[in-house]
């Protein structure tokens, strides 16, 4: 008869792994294991409490923990709850000699069971009992610790999985609002995570998923820079313009660094995209101002230079020609013409230093580009030739 028992004991332990391995959830493990406590030993009422957030916080799993949850927070503010984690063991007790408690109870006899995870604090069991401690059988409270054992362990697992998910989706929301293109891949380049701002390149992230790199950096932008991260382990952070679907393209900083696991072995690529157009055309901008600001006072320089020596050249001349009989002398005639002419083209060229408004560049020789002074709106007869802004 008494091996009886204990084979349906063994069953109904057996019983409570299956119910927590169906339904893992605290909620489920906390009726679960209550269930079979009541049927190894005698239980008025009983409770299950876990810890959250900080170690001193009770909380109670199911209906059946209210009913005790004022003993619960009562003993763990006293103290006896890290008294029962320091035995590491069920303790029964009688409840009116051994502690103080306000509230009344069904019984005198408490059982106080914790659950734990190596050294890690999950939870407690309380329940009043129907019978005296020294009534159950050693092989029963053996039971009802490897119940409990085996309830913590599930609910560690499940407080985990929850505090896994809840980071996963805080982390998976920052990934998704920031304006950067965020992806990893596997050890042989393969996009394993890439957030929605890839749409920019025609793709939603599902599309990407075990797809290559190269797919959204070019394998003639990338130039062996992911290999080496995931072979060798090296970051870069550069540069580059990138050709977009809608015929445009976009100035990105791309940054490369290698992913690594616990024994330090490279699992993949994080990597980092940042479009930089606004800031680059900035840039540009800003040189461009600074070089047209550098022109004009150089444009003042040459003006107040040449303007000086032409003004003494070009009267000199008149006075040469008004003193001397040119008619008689058309060689000189010929020269003073020509010192003309060039004295006022050159007066025109200073003074076109004054309508200035951007640096144009005109082809001069090869790869040699000069600054092209031609205002082609007073001067229709300028000679045209190919312009480049800068």
């Amino acid at each position: 008869m008494e091996d009886k028992k204990s084979l349906n004991e063994l069953i109904a332990f057996q019983q409570l792994s299956e119910q927590i391995r169906v339904n893992p959830d605290p909620e489920g493990v906390a009726t679960a294991l209550c269930n079979l406590i009541r049927r190894l030993i005698k239980v008025e009422s009983i409770g299950l409490y876990v810890f959250q957030e900080r170690p001193s916080a009770f909380v109670p799993v199911g209906l059946d923990s209210l009913e005790l949850l004022d003993l619960a927070v009562s003993l763990n503010e006293d103290g006896v709850v890290d008294w029962v984690f320091q035995q590491e063991r069920p303790v029964f007790s009688d409840t009116t000699s051994s502690f103080s408690i306000a509230q009344p109870l069904k019984t005198d006899v408490l059982l106080l069971v914790p659950l734990m995870v190596g050294d890690k604090r999950v939870g407690m069991l309380f329940a009043e009992l129907g019978q005296p401690g020294d009534e159950i059988s050693q092989f029963r409270q053996t039971l009802v610790f490897m119940a409990a054992s085996q309830a913590a362990v599930a609910i560690k697992h499940a407080q985990d999985y929850s505090e896994t998910e809840k980071n996963k989706t805080y982390l998976d929301r920052i990934l998704q609002t920031v304006d950067d293109i965020i992806f990893s891949t596997d050890p042989a380049g393969m996009i394993t995570f890439i957030n929605d701002k890839v749409d920019r390149f025609g793709y939603r992230p599902a599309q990407l998923i075990g797809k290559p790199i190269y797919m959204v950096i070019p394998i003639s932008i990338d130039e062996g820079r992911t290999v080496e991260v995931l072979q060798k382990g090296k970051s870069f952070d550069y540069e580059t313009e990138i050709n977009l679907p809608d015929d445009t393209s976009a100035w990105f900083s791309i940054n490369q660094v290698p992913l690594r696991g616990s024994d330090r072995e490279i699992t993949g690529c994080l990597g980092i995209m940042r479009d930089i157009t606004t800031r680059r055309l900035l840039e540009h901008e800003l040189v461009r101002s600074k070089r047209l600001e550098a022109l004009t006072e150089a444009a003042i320089s040459i003006r107040h230079e040449f303007n000086n020596p032409l003004t003494v050249i070009k009267g000199n001349l008149y006075l040469l020609s008004s003193l001397m009989p040119l008619d008689e002398n058309p060689q000189l005639k010929t020269v003073i013409e020509t010192l003309t002419k060039h004295s006022n083209r050159l007066a025109e060229v200073v003074k076109k230093f004054d309508n200035i408004e951007a640096i144009e560049t005109t082809d001069y020789h090869g790869e040699i580009r000069m600054l092209n002074l031609n205002n082609y709106a007073n001067d229709p007869n300028a000679e045209s030739k190919p312009k480049k802004k800068e």
